[in-house]
């Protein structure tokens, strides 16, 4: 399984703001969060859902995919809720 077609992580100058509230980011008071079911930079209000997500489907930065398991899917745990957008 690979994640959904279009999703990529990514990079954290790809945007300064929220994609879904436009909230401008900061280093201190509103950090960027990723989105691991599509990869994008959200607010810590518009990413703070939690869902189960299968094996290969899960999307992690891309130092942490290449020590992922040698079948291809990232390394995660599948019984821990990640951090996930309200899209």
């Amino acid at each position: 399984m690979s994640p959904l077609p279009g999703a990529r992580w990514m990079d954290d100058e790809e945007s300064a703001t929220c994609l879904q509230c436009w909230a401008q980011f900061d280093e201190l008071l509103n950090r960027r969060h990723h989105c691991r079911s599509c990869g994008g930079l959200f607010c810590k209000a518009c990413s703070a859902r939690r869902a189960l997500i299968p094996p290969g489907l899960c999307l992690l930065p891309p130092g942490e995919q290449a020590r992922g398991n040698p079948s291809g899917g990232a390394k995660h745990d599948v019984a821990v809720p990640q951090r996930v957008c309200g899209g």
